[in-house]
């Protein structure tokens, strides 16, 4: 059996001369109903609503008063604590016999270095403990998932897919924008309006315009739309059903949709000289204002759309892929490069540089349209 070492987690610490006002916020706060006080590294007790009950008198109930009463003047909780080596079956059988509902955990040195909770641990040996907070991406080839360390779903390559589809469809916009504007260069409506507006944020919207129509034309939307769907079955602790997880909203609040539409929306403001000299100001407040509501409507209606089953299947392969790593994750966390490496994000950027340079490579041998025409 593993030990507890992988289910600690990460807990607010009280300094003995922190204020009981501190104490009482941190304790309110806390995940595990109590907060462990330490000193020098090492633990001396443990703060709870019931240490908190017992040492509050009518005088504390002025804010002003509870300021000077420190936490070493409280009665600290007395505790058992667990060495990180414990195996877990063995942890939750010693809380469930003190009665107790959590518990530090010290290292080999004794000292402190998280609280467990026997909530926690029957989750874990029951399989049933989930990352707190999963991200993901779609591929053309289905469903990437990473939360906790540890990643689900396609390989590399369909990762790397990603990234060759987005630089295409970007390289096919901005072609598709040349080509208009140069058709309509010299014509009487392009004059006037560049005569009102920079034509470089003209150009710049409808580049955004032509890709947003591009993909959702692209069976991505259906894996992105798979994607949320299953990243809010996870976080609700939901079965990993189709029924279930075709209930969820396709629209995520952490979704990069929203972070591309801020960014969209402050250069097209900046460049547009709609609001004349004070638009940067008067650009920045409406996107701040606006930017999820925005980002909100482009996931309902440009970047997913009604996932098909198949698609809804390969989120659920990607999420109980994940599930699984994560129960059965040994050792110490991940080194900060595999977990940039999990999510994703570099084998996008290499697909996007490959298309890059291999038309930078084609250029060298034959001449390629403007829009194309990439330097080594």
């Amino acid at each position: 059996m593993s030990s507890i070492r992988p289910f600690v987690t990460q807990a607010r610490v009280l300094r003995l001369d922190d204020s009981v006002a501190t104490a009482a916020d941190a304790v309110r706060a806390s995940s595990v109903g109590s907060v462990p006080v330490v000193r020098n590294g090492f633990l001396v007790g443990l703060v709870s609503a019931r240490v908190l009950a017992q040492a509050i008198d009518p005088d504390l109930r002025n804010p002003a008063g509870s300021e000077r009463v420190t936490v070493a003047e409280l009665p600290l909780e007395g505790v058992i604590s667990l060495p990180e080596s414990m195996a877990a079956s063995d942890a939750l059988a010693l809380l469930r016999a003190n009665r107790m509902e959590r518990a530090p955990v010290l290292n080999h040195e004794g000292a402190f270095i998280g609280m467990i909770s026997a909530a926690g641990l029957a989750c874990s040996l029951l399989g049933r403990e989930r990352p707190p907070v999963v991200g993901g991406m779609a591929t053309p080839f289905g469903v990437h998932l990473v939360g906790g360390g540890v990643r689900g779903g396609v390989s590399d390559w369909a990762l790397v897919s990603t990234g060759v589809a987005m630089a295409v469809l970007a390289l096919l916009s901005r072609g598709c924008v040349e080509g208009l504007f140069s058709l309509l260069s010299g014509s009487s409506a392009v004059v006037e309006i560049q005569r009102r507006v920079d034509l470089t944020a003209v150009a710049s919207v409808l580049e955004i315009v032509l890709f947003a129509v591009a993909f959702r034309m692209t069976g991505l939307t259906g894996y992105h739309a798979a994607e949320h769907q299953v990243v809010h079955s996870l976080e609700a602790g939901d079965e990993l059903t189709r029924a279930a997880v075709r209930e969820k909203p396709r629209v995520h609040p952490r979704c990069g949709t929203n972070l591309m539409v801020a960014v969209s929306m402050m250069d097209f403001f900046w460049r547009s000289q709609l609001f004349h000299d004070a638009q940067p100001l008067l650009g920045m407040l409406v996107t701040v204002i606006t930017w999820r509501k925005v980002g909100g409507w482009v996931q309902q209606n440009v970047t997913t759309r009604r996932a098909s089953d198949v698609q809804l299947d390969s989120g659920i392969r990607a999420a109980e892929q994940l599930l699984s790593r994560y129960q059965s994750r040994r050792g110490p966390s991940p080194s900060l490069f595999r977990r940039i490496w999990n999510t994703g994000l570099l084998q996008v950027v290499v697909g996007w540089l490959l298309v890059i340079g291999l038309l930078g490579l084609a250029g060298q041998f034959v001449p390629l349209p403007e829009f194309l025409q990439v330097e080594l």
